[in-house]
Parts: C-alpha cells; structure tokens; sequence
C-alpha cells in the first residue's frame, strides 16, 4: 500500500504556516491564501483560489487570535470584541462562541462561526482581564453590554 502524501501546506498549532516543511515568510502569500481557506463538505481545509484547490493541514486550529480588544460599536452605544489574527484581519467575535479546550486553551468561532479560532498566549492574556467569575453558579464569565456571556469548558 502506498503512503498517503501530506498536503505540502500546514499550520502549526501558532499560527505558523509551512510549505513542504519550510516556514512561509511572504506574509503577503500567507495572508492571501488564509482569507481565501475554507472547510470543504469533508470537514477539510483548503485553500480555493478560482477552480484550484490545495489542502491544508491544520495541527489545531486554522486560525489564531494574537490580539483582542473591546470596542465601542460605530453607530451604536454598544461595545464589541474585536480579535486580530495572525492573517493581520480584524474581526468582531461573539462571546458567546468563547470556549476553553484541553490545557485550558481559549477558543471561539470567526468567518461568519465558519472556522475556529484559537487564542495565542498574548491573546488569551488580553481575554482575561474582560473574564469575570460568578461565585453563585461556580463559572467564568464574560460581561458585555449588561448580559453576561458565560464560557463553556469542553472536556478535557
């Protein structure tokens, strides 16, 4: 039986993407084919760029927060959370997508709750101070604009 080939595409657990085992240092490139990834019907994820598709190995997650920010809404007296990733986009979470997996690593829905996200260690740093904890119902949770957004553990 033949081995199965790698796709020459992959993303470490960081963020950091590779191409046949060397570190992508254009970030132009990398920034490019990461707003142009989707999940195929598979569960698979590809870079789709007209008719061509190339597979990506993730090791964890496609993308990763390396910043988060409470903003004041434009328009509007209500605040958002808005993550920058490592692709350099700016995008508005739900904190309600929030969630913590094994090792105690945030993550949370982005692209629309297309693709997860998950936190770097700055980001996860800056997402704790907006954590508060609920003595009464034993959990953490996040408040924002009155109502409070409580995070969900997956087992770990």
């Amino acid at each position: 039986m033949m081995p199965v080939a790698s796709p020459p595409i992959r993303i470490d657990r960081e963020g950091n993407w590779y191409y046949r085992g060397q570190i992508m240092s254009r970030l132009d490139i990398v920034n490019h084919f990461s707003r142009h990834m989707v999940l195929d019907d598979n569960g698979n994820y590809c870079i789709t760029l007209g008719n061509d598709r190339c597979p990506v190995e993730v090791e964890d997650a496609p993308f990763v927060i390396r910043s988060i920010m409470k903003e004041r809404g434009k328009g509007t007296r209500r605040d958002t959370l808005t993550a920058v990733m490592t692709d350099g986009t700016a995008e508005r979470i739900h904190p309600d997508t929030i969630t913590v997996g094994p090792g105690n690593v945030p993550y949370c829905t982005v692209r629309n709750g297309t693709m997860t996200a998950r936190f770097s260690r700055p980001g996860y740093y800056q997402l704790a101070a907006f954590i508060e904890y609920d003595n009464a119902k034993d959990a953490y949770y996040i408040p924002l604009n009155r109502e409070r957004y409580y995070i969900s553990t997956e087992e770990q």
